[in-house]
């Protein structure tokens, strides 16, 4: 009987890492989105902090984007960095429906 326990608490976390995953980077992505498309006279600073704090929810995707080239505008830079956050959200549920139905 132990063992049909487990299998039920082991499953009970992955929904809510993927929701919580997917929440996390929507909130990343308004903060992103709100600071980052702004026009401003000079260097954007607040858009730049949250340019690099997005940084880590689309790795291994965003590796070489602070190497981007300097003729990139800073909402190229910004689309690319929230949409490998979302790409990662995306392979998260990919994978998740995939080892579900291996089970």
């Amino acid at each position: 009987m132990a063992a049909p326990e487990s299998r039920v608490r082991r499953r009970s976390w992955q929904p809510a890492a993927l929701i919580t995953h997917a929440a996390v980077v929507l909130v990343v992505t308004v903060l992103l989105l709100a600071l980052g498309l702004q026009r401003t006279a000079d260097a954007n600073i607040g858009g730049g902090i949250a340019y690099l704090a997005s940084l880590p929810f689309g790795v291994p995707w965003t590796f070489l984007l602070p190497a981007a080239p300097a003729d990139w505008s800073s909402q190229t830079l910004v689309l690319c960095a929230a949409g490998a956050a979302w790409w990662n959200v995306a392979i998260h549920a990919v994978l998740w429906q995939v080892l579900r139905a291996r089970r």
